[in-house]
């Protein structure tokens, strides 16, 4: 099977399994269907989506293939950008969009991409760690400061939920996650400049800080987003990068729409899955993909390091 041909099987496969999927135990109630079934669904590719292309421009500005958002802690930038807020009162913007969550992850995105500038890929990795720490620490302060109902809210953020799908952020999500795939694929020669290294993308003209900047910007606000509506969800930007480049290559006209694609359906897969198998209860999502990406990381961690061995 070719690699065009491999390329179209499994996206026909996953687009079948993310149409069939959300209709299990619905049992033809086409209420249930159009009121909670289908906005979760959407919700779930929306998110995914922005996530796989997150981790894909991440990657590829850091220069790093086990760099993901979650792994670099930037949801939790998020978090605690959203619980601030929360505290202090400051109002969304449109369509639930939380600025001081957009704040936190643009920040804790700038401590990363400073110290990937001079620093070595562990302790970038290293570095998530902490930021994460830091996160899950503000979280459990707060769950264990707060009322009841604030608790349950904090748990959603901690582990993913996708059950609250409301059509405006989600139209919201998804536009700005396909604004920039079109932005970035019109970019495609420029993030191809960069596999070579930065020292012949700067050599070939590349605009290597103001690109940095843009992937930051985007990716945080994304991100922001992102948590804002679903909470943490983790290794979607690992695992998804990996395998389109393993059927696409690494040309961006090739991978950033694979990206996109496949990222939302694995997600609208991943949340049917973690509402199924253990009817009538539901494992949160973030846990879903955790079970999914921490043995594919680990995996990934080895192979490198039997490269470098070898």
């Amino acid at each position: 099977m070719t690699s065009v041909n491999k390329r179209h099987f499994l996206t026909f496969i996953l687009i079948a399994l993310a149409v069939l999927l959300p209709l299990v135990g619905a049992d033809g109630n086409s209420e249930l269907i159009r009121e909670f079934r289908i906005p979760r669904a959407v919700l779930a590719f929306a998110v995914g989506s922005s996530l796989a292309l997150s981790g894909l421009l991440l990657q590829l500005i850091l220069q790093n293939s086990l760099c993901e958002p979650y792994i670099l802690g930037l949801p939790a930038g998020g978090t605690i950008g959203f619980i601030v807020g929360s505290i202090l009162r400051v109002p969304t913007l449109v369509a639930g969009f939380s600025f001081s969550a957009f704040l936190g992850t643009l920040g804790f995105g700038a401590i990363i991409v400073r110290i990937a500038r001079r620093e070595s890929a562990s302790l970038i990795l290293l570095t998530g760690v902490m930021l994460n720490f830091v996160g899950s620490s503000v979280v459990t302060l707060w769950m264990t400061l707060s009322d009841p109902t604030q608790s349950q809210a904090a748990i959603r953020w901690l582990f993913g939920d996708l059950s609250r799908a409301e059509w405006t952020p989600t139209g919201v999500l998804l536009g700005l996650t396909v604004v920039s795939l079109i932005y970035f694929w019109r970019r495609a020669r420029d993030l191809d400049s960069l596999l070579l290294g930065e020292a012949t993308a700067l050599a070939l003209g590349v605009p290597i800080v103001r690109l940095r900047r843009e992937v930051l910007f985007v990716t945080a606000l994304l991100l922001s987003l992102s948590v804002s509506l679903a909470g943490t969800i983790g290794f979607v930007g690992l695992m998804v990068p990996h395998w389109v480049r393993g059927v696409s290559g690494s040309l961006h006209r090739r991978t950033l729409p694979l990206v996109f694609l496949w990222g939302g359906l694995l997600l609208v897969i991943a949340d049917s899955v973690s509402r199924i198998i253990f009817q009538p209860y539901e494992i949160p999502i973030g846990v879903m993909t955790s079970f999914i990406g921490a043995p594919f990381f680990i995996w990934v961690l080895f192979k490198r390091r039997g490269v470098k061995d070898s």
